[in-house]
């Protein structure tokens, strides 16, 4: 028996970025097309599992029309049979609580994808794949670490299942 897995990180849907200026518009699109090819692959192969590993959107209060967007992407690929799980990167998660919350965790809120937001523990979902227990588990970006830590030293990394996946 096997699982396939489609992993991506850093799409960076939605920048405002300055030094963009003039081709700010261009970058979008570039962004935009990358990443809907990464749909169309998922749809066209369907992998049991889709991974992204932080920084879907480049920033916190992404648009409307971009979070809509994913969210179409992802209810297509969920009902294709797809899982999805997601954490926040340094751009996508909220830094404060004047900040809110990270937009991925109304993503979450639809049931077409699991998120794991905690950037304190280890969370952990578990998934079955034929005859196969499939951990997977995440811990978010940290934006209070310190420089050059460890964001690891003292979590526990579960390790419960046939498969075990860290994000």
């Amino acid at each position: 028996m096997s699982i396939s897995i489609l992993h991506t990180a850093d799409n960076h849907l939605d920048p405002k970025i300055s030094r963009y200026r003039y081709r700010l518009m261009d970058r979008k699109r570039d962004f935009w097309s990358v990443f809907k090819e990464i749909i169309d692959y998922t749809l066209k192969y369907k992998p049991n599992i889709m991974l992204i590993s932080g920084d879907l959107f480049d920033r916190v209060d992404p648009r409307n029309p971009p979070r809509t967007k994913v969210i179409q992407a992802f209810r297509s690929i969920h009902e294709n049979g797809t899982k999805i799980f997601m954490i926040s990167g340094n751009h996508d998660g909220a830094k404060s609580i004047s900040e809110g919350m990270s937009p991925l965790s109304e993503i979450a809120a639809t049931g077409y994808a699991e998120f794991f937001s905690s950037v304190d523990e280890v969370e952990c979902k578990h998934i079955r794949i034929a005859d196969l227990d499939v951990c997977i588990s995440g811990i978010s970006y940290d934006h209070e670490a310190k420089i050059n830590s460890n964001p690891l030293e003292n979590k526990r990394i579960p390790v419960e299942g046939d498969i075990n996946i860290f994000m």
